[in-house]
């Protein structure tokens, strides 16, 4: 399923996402608030999480790991706060509204050489209220309305056990198919390479995704350098029509691309 002309999303992810945005806003009774997405990186699953929400009308509360920590003892919860009353009063506000938290159990789960830290323990105290009542908050005399909440991250099994039970959060483990990747791929180089897409993800099926976005990032940018390598700055900003020109040398450069021929001599390094 596409879900606009150039970026594909394999239908099960959207599945996943989607019923834990209309079980949250319906307010299902027991549903879990968290969807915690988990994988080995580089498959796009943060990507695809972005894309749906923006789809379907939902802003992005967004936070990474970096956010959750701090040298000042509750500083990471207060922002967790925020964010979700301020989404809460968006989704009753009649808009959509989201929390994603991003490679969450690098910073909240418990590794060999965790040492317990008061933001650690406040967080989970946190997620662990959020998941059991999700309407209402500590000093806020109003009911809020439930927040759906996205965790990101590679090996979930490192998250405080008690958070993860069934009604508490839902684990979606995305690890695509060689058919999801060729689908994904095909949305970025195009339908005319669908054969050659398939045969590179069947010989290389534990490259990420992420390899052939930076192969066709730097393919672009390598025919880009070498048309503005010789820009005349005059021109550039005083003559429109050498910019048009300029534009056009660019756009005809990308589309002379022969992606079958890159796509069959890149070999990742495994």
């Amino acid at each position: 399923m596409s879900l606009e002309k150039r970026i594909t999303i394999p239908e099960r992810f959207q599945k996943a996402v989607n019923e834990h945005l209309v079980g949250n806003i319906l307010d299902l009774e027991d549903f879990p608030v968290i969807l915690s997405i988990f994988g080995e990186s580089g498959m796009g699953k943060t990507f695809q999480l972005r894309k749906i929400l923006e789809y379907n009308g939902f802003r992005v509360h967004s936070i990474n790991a970096a956010d959750l920590e701090s040298d000042r003892a509750g500083e990471p919860t207060k922002l967790l706060r925020k964010e979700y009353v301020a989404a809460s009063g968006e989704i009753a506000g009649g808009n959509g509204a989201a929390i994603v938290i991003d490679d969450i159990d690098t910073t909240l789960g418990e590794w060999e050489s965790y040492t317990g830290t008061v933001n650690h323990q406040d967080l989970i105290a946190f997620f662990m209220h959020i998941a059991d009542s999700p309407k209402t908050m500590e000093n806020i005399s109003s009911s809020l309305r439930r927040v759906p909440i996205f965790f990101t991250g590679n090996d979930f099994s490192k998250l405080y056990g008690p958070l993860r039970r069934p009604g508490r959060m839902n684990l979606f483990e995305y690890k695509p198919s060689i058919k999801e990747k060729a689908e994904v791929l095909t949305s970025m180089f195009g339908i005319q390479y669908y054969s050659c897409i398939v045969a590179s993800v069947k010989r290389y099926s534990d490259v990420p995704i992420a390899f052939y976005a930076g192969l066709k990032a730097s393919t672009l940018a390598a025919r880009y350098s070498e048309i503005v390598k010789n820009i005349d700055y005059n021109e550039l900003l005083r003559d429109e029509s050498y910019r048009v020109h300029l534009r056009n040398s660019i756009s005809r450069a990308y589309e002379e691309i022969d992606w079958e021929e890159i796509l069959t001599s890149s070999v990742p390094c495994l």
